[in-house]
């Protein structure tokens, strides 16, 4: 029988070899520039979700610009938009149970409010000195126009990040300007422009 010999090079390997000498970019490197101070697309209003999709007494998950979001309507029809992360252990609170009022976290049973303030702690014990009320979820405006949930995801740069409002907008009667929620559209022209 013929006895094989191992290869002598192998394809798989890499040898080391001498560094060839790179020569120098004429142009400066991206990370010279100086980088945005804020996200350009946060401080605006976005549709989230199918104003039908959610029904009172529900909760649904939402995903805007990477942020994980829930949206739940309590049993009265109050919306409602948080952040989809228990603050405990960072369990999607989609996963949990909403009874119309109270968002419980699957995982270790930690209940919120409407607001994201929590409301109890099963493990925590009767006569704990932790306030339950100063642990919240992040909430975001949320309003229902034109048949969608609109949600106000603020710039955490811009120091005011409360949405502003202008007359016509559904979340303030004050009537200043800019406001940045959408603007309710009729039919389209034929021009292309929005009647």
């Amino acid at each position: 029988m013929k006895r094989l010999d191992p290869p002598t090079e192998c394809r798989y390997l890499q040898h080391a070899s001498p560094r060839k000498p790179t020569t120098r970019m004429s142009t400066p490197p991206e990370s010279s520039t100086r980088p945005a101070s804020s996200a350009p697309l946060l401080g605006f209003w976005y549709p989230a979700t199918l104003a039908t999709a959610v029904r009172p007494g529900k909760m649904r998950a939402q995903v805007l610009l990477g942020l994980p979001l829930l949206i739940c309507r309590d049993s009265q029809g109050r919306l409602a938009a948080l952040r989809d992360i228990c603050p405990h252990r960072g369990m999607p609170l989609s996963f949990g149970h909403f009874d119309g009022t109270i968002l419980e976290c699957c995982y270790h049973g930690w209940q919120f409010d409407m607001e994201g303030r929590c409301q109890h702690i099963p493990a925590l014990v009767a006569d704990s000195s932790l306030q339950v009320d100063k642990i919240g979820v992040t909430t975001y405006p949320c309003e229902e126009r034109d048949g969608y949930v609109w949600v106000y995801l603020p710039d955490p740069s811009d120091k005011t990040s409360a949405p502003r409002r202008s007359r016509g907008c559904p979340c303030s009667r004050s009537g200043t300007a800019g406001c940045t929620f959408p603007p309710r559209y009729a039919a389209r022209s034929t021009t292309g422009s929005w009647a």
